[in-house]
């Protein structure tokens, strides 16, 4: 259990590294910015570093989510045309996955 907290804290450790070096690469190319442009940029740095670890899992979790409960309600009947136009059964799985006539 240690190594997996270990591991979760290196991978944020890196992973906020990681941002906070793209983000002030970002934030230097900009030549003169105002002062509300750098308290915006500076809040969503701390927003965003600290909160990524939690954003990702959460998208992740939503994506999943919507790729299995969303999918289409036509995909077992288009599966049992294609088993009928490949086999030439007029019937070919129903529940009991059992041919029951032949045309």
């Amino acid at each position: 259990m240690n190594t997996i907290i270990a591991a979760s804290i290196c991978i944020f450790l890196a992973g906020s590294c990681y941002f906070l070096m793209n983000w002030m690469t970002f934030f230097h190319r900009q030549p003169n910015p105002s002062v509300e442009d750098r308290f915006l940029a500076f809040t969503i740095l701390i927003v965003a570093t600290i909160f990524w670890v939690l954003l990702i899992p959460i998208y992740c979790f939503r994506l999943f989510t919507n790729f299995f409960f969303n999918m289409p309600k036509t995909t077992k009947q288009q599966t049992i045309n294609t088993a009928k136009l490949t086999t030439g059964y007029s019937e070919v799985l129903r529940t009991d996955y059992k041919v029951k006539s032949q045309i």
